[in-house]
């Protein structure tokens, strides 16, 4: 099989994307084995790291079968398209409600975490993304750096890998939702000092060491945010529709 080596930001895409490729060749058929791990790797020029989370997303969408010490098979079900459903992938179809619903279910524990674990340091972290934040705001700026640098603060301050992890994962896709969310604000004058405020509530509490609070305050914002923009979420499908309609069948 020819692979090119990758040079791009969202790596494990790539590597699906290259897959794909292969499928469309016909040079990987249902049923049949990918290609090892480490020959991944070796030709598309990434870690193996990458790979295993490339075989990740398409074992979690259905794509492929795991079989521990064996290896890794393109699925032979006449009810599973696979091309449509690498292509949902592909296309980084999370849509803002996924998102927010996503975000609510972590980050409130994240802000949690961070008011009853957060150092010195670690607040001085989130202070100075708020005030970046704030700044931006003030600006009439769309801020969705400054409100993902907010947020990511506050996951570090909770100390856990695993939440950071899972948050880094869906970076790219958290960003987009926040540049799509912020450019709506921006169109209602005062909505961008609203959301400012919410985050400001969430900083204090995090700040003054009260964690239930800070949950309460995390929670609430999300859910602010997915109030107003229930029109836009309400047009939006749900990535993997359709993929999810043929599994019942």
């Amino acid at each position: 099989m020819t692979f090119e080596p990758i040079a791009k930001k969202r790596i494990y895409h790539e590597i699906i994307r290259q897959i794909k490729l292969s499928i469309v060749n016909g040079q990987i058929n249902p049923g049949e084995q990918l290609p090892s791990e480490r020959y991944l790797a070796d030709a598309l020029s990434v870690s193996r790291t990458s790979v295993r989370e490339a075989i990740s997303v398409l074992d979690a969408s259905g794509v492929v079968t795991i079989r521990p010490g064996v290896g890794v098979f393109l699925k032979d079900d006449p009810n599973v398209d696979i091309l449509l459903t690498i292509n949902s992938i592909l296309k980084e179809s999370f849509n803002l409600v996924e998102i927010l619903e996503f975000r609510k279910a972590v980050e409130g524990d994240a802000a949690y975490y961070a008011a009853q674990r957060s150092t010195p340091q670690e607040l001085g972290a989130i202070q100075i993304a708020f005030v970046a934040l704030e700044s931006a705001v003030m600006q009439r700026e769309i801020a969705a750096n400054e409100d993902y640098a907010f947020h990511m603060a506050i996951c570090k301050a909770a100390k856990n890998l695993i939440l950071q992890k899972v948050i880094f994962f869906i970076s790219d896709a958290l960003l987009d939702g926040l540049n799509e969310s912020r450019s709506k604000t921006l169109q209602t004058p005062g909505k961008s000092e609203v959301v400012l405020e919410e985050h400001r509530r969430i900083y204090e509490a995090i700040r003054n060491k009260n964690a239930a609070l800070a949950r309460k305050e995390m929670w609430e914002h999300l859910e602010q945010v997915k109030v107003r923009f229930t029109p836009l979420l309400r047009e939006s499908r749900l990535p993997f529709q359709n993929f999810e309609v043929k599994q019942k069948r």
